[in-house]
């Protein structure tokens, strides 16, 4: 068994997650009438849509490093990665349903996704070092 399947689904879970985040924008883009192509609205009465938005965005901006992390700390740390993954996965879905509220300040409900972040980097700044030669794992 190889044990790098694990970091293959949590990097495709997470793709499903970016979906379900986009399909929330959608739909707040429609129930809040928000045509494109306009990012953000400055009706005060809408303002919840930007909360929508920003969720969204916030976690595209963030995606690269984490999938970058999850790669390189998976190949090898293959299962901690992977639950670190998860870890950012619902970090980052609680930051959404924090900042769904309209209240921004609730997207700290999100922090779990800043420990998953680093247990990725720890693990992938260990692979490097070992590749290196300045460790051994």
């Amino acid at each position: 068994m190889d044990s790098f399947g694990y970091v293959i689904f949590t990097a495709i879970l997470s793709q499903f997650f970016l979906v379900y985040l986009l399909i929330n924008v959608s739909r707040a883009r429609k129930k809040y009438n928000i045509p494109l192509p306009h990012q953000y609205t400055t009706d005060s009465d809408k303002n919840i849509f930007n909360c929508y938005q920003r969720a969204y965005l916030n976690t595209v901006e963030n995606y690269t490093p984490f999938v970058v992390l999850l790669f390189l700390g998976g190949q090898v740390f293959p299962v901690v990665c992977s639950l670190a993954g998860l870890l950012w996965i619902l970090g980052r879905l609680l930051y959404a349903w924090g900042y769904y509220t309209g209240i921004p300040a609730k997207r700290a409900n999100g922090w779990p996704a800043y420990i998953g972040l680093l247990i990725l980097l720890s693990c992938s700044i260990a692979n490097g070092l070992d590749r290196l030669g300045i460790i051994n794992i």
